[in-house]
């Protein structure tokens, strides 16, 4: 059986609606996001208690298939980052980038240590350089 989109008027089965919502007696189809977002003005501001296929929601965003769930970024820190080559380290920091635009507060968090850790390692060359140069002085 097939139905129409409310919005864009494209054929789709009724399995593959993005979204059914019951209005009345008639349920009405959605094919995508988009169709949801440009038709969003002829639904009630409460849409949820209307949705027919709830189980392929959280709220009203979609449901990801475990399947093409991404892996997730893994922050390195200073002493791991330091046994990449250049095109690895330019690829974590531009990864980084957009960690850092979706998850603000662990990247500010991640920059603290990773700070602490150069200024760390700076501590310790000071040190070694200074012992060294003390030896050479006897």
């Amino acid at each position: 059986m097939s139905h129409s989109c409310i919005q864009c008027q494209i054929t789709i089965q009724l399995d593959n609606s993005w979204m059914r919502v019951l209005q009345g007696d008639v349920t009405t189809h959605l094919c995508s996001y988009l169709c949801y977002r440009k038709g969003r003005d002829k639904y009630p501001k409460s849409l949820w208690p209307l949705v027919q296929n709830k189980e392929d929601f959280n709220d009203i965003r979609p449901v990801m298939n475990p399947s093409e769930i991404v892996e997730t970024f893994q922050f390195l820190n200073h002493d791991e980052l330091l046994q990449l080559s250049k095109e690895e380290v330019d690829k974590y920091y531009d990864d980084l980038e957009d960690h850092t635009v979706m998850n603000p507060m662990v990247s500010e968090i991640h920059h603290e240590q990773e700070t602490e850790d150069r200024r760390i390692q700076g501590m310790e060359e000071e040190w070694e350089s200074d012992a060294s140069d003390s030896l050479d002085e006897y």
